[in-house]
């Protein structure tokens, strides 16, 4: 304590010896110092891991939205159902997931737990009105994020209203974008619907019907990709579809070929614009199942009654008659019994049902056409032939090009599905630069290393630039003080002399000189003159004998 006192009393002495103008700039620089520790505190009490989203995640959406996140080669963790990335990169990482339409279709419950900055003295009716600006504000921060878009304002009516007899009100948006390039009319679809899909997602009870998107003042039509119902607003979404597409596939073909500098790929593509809803039942002949389905069994008795008896005594001898009864007295009554049984079996067959729907948007690639450089293939036949110092002949050069490009053409079939050959156009073309792909690649390696090295300091300018000016702050602080603190005076302890021992010979201790004359006009002492003089003197002798001068001043130092 008694330390902490005395600094204190220490700098308070040190104060006061200063100006007012070193007061006021050394007041402002402890200013700035505290208000630097006091960001930097604030800067350590936030959390280093904030969940992207504050809400249950299914699994599947917990996996494409991880896959995202570790492509962009951002840190994250997983806590159970959330996931965790650095703070300062969730709102970057919320915009992207947004545009790339991998986040689900409810997240209002995350931007609620974003958005609680309401005043609880307030009415409900304020509040609501401070939350939906404050969500506005959220989304068009959002969306502002995303690529090409050089500012964004979203604008959302809650209200929702339903009556008896209908005429009720439902939520409504409008979404106003301005791009970067602002002669574009023709926009990328994702953008229009990853926009729309933000802001249903923020906004319970918004349908997407219900939204309005503006791109550069041209109203875009929104597509409902959970609808069912397929289909293209307008020929520039046709166009658009077919060009992505197209985009697409030559990229594909260009990765596949990127061992070959200075390939060049064009591939056209058509979109589907009908959509189809199938059915289709197949039976399998062999797998043929019978069961007995019922039985039934019916037994049927009949008797026939006794014939009559004959008269008594002699029969006459007459002829027998069919069917005659017996001469007999009356005889046994006849009978007949008749069964009959029936068994139904049901036979049924090995069957599969098949439903399939195909929405419109489908593309098919319909022809690709690839050119090589003519130096690829003289490199190569330099390579099969290391003793060849000639370069090589049309016809060599022919005959390797008619043996490599049946290759290339197999390669660009499995990347398109292009069944046949004469679709797939593969050529040479002649190449004067044929280094310049290789440089241009290298130059854009190095661009994209520099570049991420910036993008990592990017995210800290703010931090770094508060640092460094407090830092300059608590330097001039300490030079204004050192400045208007007198410097001690240091004690000199002299050391014992040894008395003077007199010299018995004579020397000769300096040349008098007739000195120069004053200047007219000038009004000099004594002891200036003799000064002057003195100096004159002294300079003299230095350059005429220069030892002689050494033993004068070491004279008067022993003297002195």
């Amino acid at each position: 304590m008694d330390v902490l006192k005395a600094q204190l009393a220490r700098m308070q002495q040190q104060l006061l010896q200063l100006s007012a103008s070193q007061k006021m700039l050394a007041m402002s620089l402890v200013a700035i110092m505290v208000l630097t520790l006091l960001f930097w505190g604030r800067y350590a009490s936030t959390a280093d891991m904030e969940a992207v989203l504050d809400q249950t995640l299914k699994p599947d959406e917990v996996t494409r939205i991880t896959s995202q996140i570790r492509s962009r080669g951002i840190e994250y963790q997983l806590v159970g159902d959330r996931i965790m990335v650095p703070a300062d990169r969730k709102f970057d990482v919320l915009s992207e997931l947004s545009y790339l339409q991998l986040l689900p279709n409810d997240t209002s419950n995350t931007y609620d737990e974003i958005l609680k900055r309401v005043n609880p003295w307030s009415s409900t009716a304020d509040n609501d009105a401070t939350r939906n600006q404050a969500k506005s504000v959220l989304l068009s921060q959002l969306i502002k994020k995303f690529p090409g878009v050089w500012s964004a304002d979203v604008l959302i009516d809650p209200t929702n209203e339903r009556r008896l007899g209908g005429g009720g009100k439902q939520p409504v948006a409008t979404i106003l974008i301005i791009l970067e390039d602002r002669t574009k009319t023709r926009f990328d679809r994702n953008l229009v619907n990853a926009a729309a899909q933000a802001v249903v997602g923020a906004q319970s009870g918004l349908a997407l019907s219900n939204i309005k998107v503006v791109i550069n003042g041209v109203p875009c039509t929104v597509s409902d990709r959970n609808s069912g119902v397929g289909g293209f607003a307008s020929s520039d979404e046709i166009l658009s579809q077919q060009q992505e597409a197209e985009q697409f596939f030559t990229q594909k073909i260009s990765q596949l070929l990127i061992w070959i500098p200075g390939a060049m790929v064009a591939v056209t593509c058509d979109v589907n614009i009908k959509s189809e809803r199938r059915t289709e039942e197949l039976y399998d002949p062999k797998g043929i199942a019978s069961k007995e389905s019922s039985s039934e069994s019916e037994t049927n008795e009949q008797a026939s009654p006794p014939a009559p008896g004959g008269e008594p005594g002699a029969i006459p001898n007459a002829p027998l008659s069919v069917g005659g009864s017996s001469p007999s007295g009356s005889g046994a009554a006849a009978g007949s019994n008749r069964n009959r049984e029936s068994t139904k079996f049901e036979n049924h067959f090995s069957k599969s049902q098949i439903e399939s729907s195909t929405p419109p948007g489908k593309p098919k690639a319909l022809a690709a056409t690839v050119r090589l450089p003519r130096s690829f293939f003289v490199g190569v036949y330099k390579r099969s032939n290391p003793d060849s110092k000639s370069e090589p002949d049309e016809q060599a050069v022919a005959q390797l090009v008619e043996k490599e490009l049946p290759k290339i053409r197999r390669d660009v079939k499995s990347c398109t599905y292009i069944t046949n050959d004469e679709d797939i156009v593969v050529d040479t073309y002649p190449d004067d630069l044929p280094l310049l792909s290789a440089v241009a690649t290298s130059s854009l390696a190095a661009s994209k290393s520099a570049g991420g090295f910036a993008a990592a300091l990017g995210g800290h300018y703010k931090e770094i630039g508060i640092g460094v000016l407090a830092l300059i702050s608590l330097f001039m602080v300490s030079s204004i003080v050192k400045k208007g603190t007198p410097a001690p005076v240091m004690a000199v302890v002299s050391a014992p002399t040894q008395p003077e021992m007199l010299m018995a010979g004579e020397d000769v201790a300096g040349e008098a000189m007739e000195g120069s004359s004053t200047l007219d006009g000038m009004e000099l002492d004594d002891d200036a003159v003799k000064a002057q003089q003195m100096v004159e003197q002294v300079a003299t002798m230095v350059k005429e004998n220069p030892d002689g001068a050494a033993n004068l001043v070491k004279r008067w130092l022993n003297r002195t």
